[in-house]
């Protein structure tokens, strides 16, 4: 389960996939349904990690251990921080099944750190997202644009900072 693939093969083969099944939402299927436990050995490191803002770093930092060629970038402002993912080769495209399954997946991780009830304020795209923001909305239960500079979701800093319900449960025990 941990081989490594070459990026463009693994994005044409999602791409791929989700039109010879016409599954149009493929990536974002299987990135909703992405959890920790899928994360291997970093699992622990993330739920040992005390906020989400702490398991950013943590991502960030050991993300090119899973997928490289890619930028996974988080950006702090006064009361907003952008989580921001990209595949840095321009020739690989399409590529949105990779870009929602990442984005679906990371949401459904913060997700499971913090409360059920967590959502990002809003989520973006680099490729269009016409005739698919309704699906996008409901899944990310935030505003979705596409057309953007990179794949980014945009979250509150108190959700951030706030101690993560597994921290909680295992510095109880």
């Amino acid at each position: 389960p941990y081989e490594r693939v070459p990026l463009h093969r693994y994005v044409s083969l999602l791409e791929h996939a989700a039109r010879k099944f016409d599954r149009p939402y493929l990536g974002l299927e299987l990135g909703a349904q992405f959890g920790l436990e899928e994360m291997g050995p970093f699992h622990a490191l993330f739920v040992a990690a005390g906020s989400l803002r702490a398991t950013l770093a943590s991502f960030g930092m050991f993300q090119g251990q899973w997928q490289t060629r890619t930028s996974l970038d988080v950006t702090a402002q006064a009361e907003t921080t952008t989580l921001s993912y990209r595949i840095q080769n321009r020739a690989i495209w399409p590529r949105s099944q990779d870009a929602e399954f990442t984005m679906a997946g990371l949401s459904l991780m913060l997700k499971q750190l913090a409360t059920p009830g967590w959502k990002p304020i809003e989520v973006h795209f680099v490729h269009s997202i016409v005739g698919r923001g309704q699906t996008l909305g409901r899944c990310f239960r935030a505003p979705v644009i596409g057309h953007k500079v990179s794949n980014h979701q945009v979250m509150r800093n108190s959700d951030l900072d706030r101690q993560c319900s597994w921290a909680s449960a295992v510095l109880a025990s």
